[in-house]
């Protein structure tokens, strides 16, 4: 249980000012094997695999969602992202399907993006669109084996069209996806004018580029 979470008012500030009183803000948050993240000031878990909480800057829960993916019963949330306005972006796999779910800042579902055999990892808002950096598995195999090739960076429009295709798998070495990495970790980053990937590179995923 974590009692207090103190950077969570801290980094919800747009800036530092100088003498600036700092903002705490504290939250309960069930944390099992894995450590809450925080996008945009706001903190959430998933735990159990399927399950999303939810805290607003000011330290107060906003929801806690049970995502039901394409209602195969096997759901895992793979990436999460929250806009400026408290969108929210779901990022799932529920085998053999695998989707994104757009979402209002309580929870309600606008839309569900079919991102059919690709795997929705890493996900980040852009300037109305969201850019997922994740893998696509191989049409012709069970679950859990990726393509030779495929692109591993795309734009979705806020309506759910893809809008692009970047970063073809085959500009690494082979090993591990380039989108691989431990839950929760942000991948990538979007800003007015440059997208920015931190991507594994080869056999161990201590190896990026």
């Amino acid at each position: 249980m974590v009692r207090a979470i103190t950077l969570l008012g801290i980094l919800s500030l747009p800036a530092w000012p100088e003498n600036a009183p700092v903002s705490e803000a504290s939250a309960p948050a069930i944390i099992g094997q894995l450590m809450p993240a925080l996008y945009n000031g706001y903190l959430y878990s998933v735990v159990p695999h399927n399950t999303l909480t939810l805290f607003a800057p000011d330290g107060h829960c906003v929801l806690n969602l049970v995502i039901e993916g394409r209602g195969n019963g096997r759901v895992w949330v793979q990436s999460i992202a929250v806009d400026t306005d408290g969108t929210l972006a779901i990022g799932w796999a529920d085998s053999p399907n695998a989707g994104i779910d757009i979402r209002d800042s309580l929870g309600k579902l606008i839309r569900s993006i079919d991102t059919g055999i690709y795997l929705p990892m890493h996900l980040s808002f852009g300037d109305q669109s969201l850019w997922a950096f994740g893998w696509q598995r191989d049409a012709a195999m069970e679950w859990g084996y990726p393509a030779k090739d495929y692109q591993a960076v795309r734009k979705y429009s806020m309506d759910g069209k893809v809008i692009g295709c970047y970063l073809p798998r085959s500009l690494f070495p082979p090993g591990l996806e380039p989108s691989d990495g431990g839950w929760q970790e942000r991948r990538i980053m979007i800003t007015s004018d440059r997208v920015g990937i931190e991507a594994v590179s080869g056999s161990s995923d201590d190896q990026r580029e």
